[in-house]
């Protein structure tokens, strides 16, 4: 028993191996640019916007949102401080581009809490979201904040 473990352990190993050597592990499919996941994300979105009981489309939604800030410091602005400069206004480091999303859409971050809820699951834990100016109200959503 312990012999076939091994080997198959081994020839799992071979195969990860030259799966990696032989394939473009950048992106999924034919998800390869923030553009791509962005087409996603305005795919999900219709799906919702037509049914909004739709909640593996809400959750897709929300994390093709959350992580195209992800994609985007990745694959267009890490390398390229002219770009960084061009858009941020200074060169910069991901927290500083995390930074830089947060203070030009607050709402990322009722985004970032469903993402990550949607993930996480605990039960009966409520997230809140702080009102933004006087006389408006804040949204409590709880978990599971989608329905299946």
């Amino acid at each position: 028993m312990l012999k076939e473990l091994r080997l198959q352990y081994q020839t799992n190993n071979l195969f990860e191996k030259k799966l990696a050597q032989d394939t473009d592990m950048r992106g999924a499919l034919d998800f390869t640019e923030p553009k791509h996941l962005l087409g996603k994300l305005e795919h999900e979105l219709q799906a919702f916007s037509a049914d909004r009981g739709n909640s593996c489309a809400a959750i897709n939604a929300l994390r093709d949102a959350y992580h195209l800030r992800e994609w985007i410091w990745h694959d267009r602005l890490e390398h390229d401080a002219t770009l960084q400069l061009a858009i941020i206004g200074t060169t910069a480091s991901e927290e500083d581009w995390n930074c830089w999303v947060g203070r030009g859409f607050p709402d990322f971050r009722i985004i970032r809490e469903l993402c990550n809820g949607s993930k996480h699951f605990e039960p009966g834990s409520i997230l809140r979201h702080a009102p933004r100016g006087p006389g408006q109200q804040g949204t409590v959503f709880r978990q599971p904040s989608f329905r299946f």
